[in-house]
């Protein structure tokens, strides 16, 4: 397993796969966050969020890491009323499409829109510069045609 793999097996087992979160303190901020290891590879995820916010993913193994950042969030309230949903139902959405394309997306490719029912679900690949290994990418949850979830991505390998 590398540390791409790690990133996203780390995200599944936590953010998707457990609401087991724990209160973390870096400097003199409390963040909210989870951690799992497999084998010799570690994961953090460590966020600060409201209906918007950031992140930081960190994956080790051995002596190689690489760091996944995400800042953005959910539209106002007002927005969604109007469609008739929620807030609640948007994150469900996202653990949803996450579960469902594991290693295949906020990572280096782009994912074409994957739909079910009235959602859909997008990841794309914005800009990359391999002479300082960093992927730049948008993640985006729309419903019946709006988007309610929008993240910005950050990948970089440590090297």
């Amino acid at each position: 397993m590398n540390t791409h793999d790690m990133l996203a097996k780390g995200l599944l087992a936590t953010f998707v796969g457990s609401n087991a979160v724990m209160n973390v303190t870096r400097g003199t901020v409390h963040l909210t966050g989870t951690e799992t290891t497999v084998g010799d590879a570690a994961y953090i995820d460590q966020w600060l969020v409201k209906r918007t916010g950031a992140g930081q993913e960190i994956a080790v193994k051995g002596g190689d890491a690489v760091v996944r950042s995400y800042a953005g969030g959910i539209v106002p309230d007002a927005t969604l009323s109007e469609l008739g949903i929620t807030g609640a139902q948007v994150i469900a959405t996202l653990k949803s499409m996450l579960q469902t394309l594991g290693d295949k997306t906020r990572l280096t490719r782009t994912v074409m829109p994957v739909t079910d029912g009235d959602w859909t679900y997008a990841y794309r690949v914005t800009d990359t510069y391999p002479e300082v290994s960093l992927v730049l990418g948008v993640e985006t949850i729309a419903y019946k045609g709006t988007i309610v979830f929008i993240h910005a991505i950050l990948l970089a390998d440590v090297v």
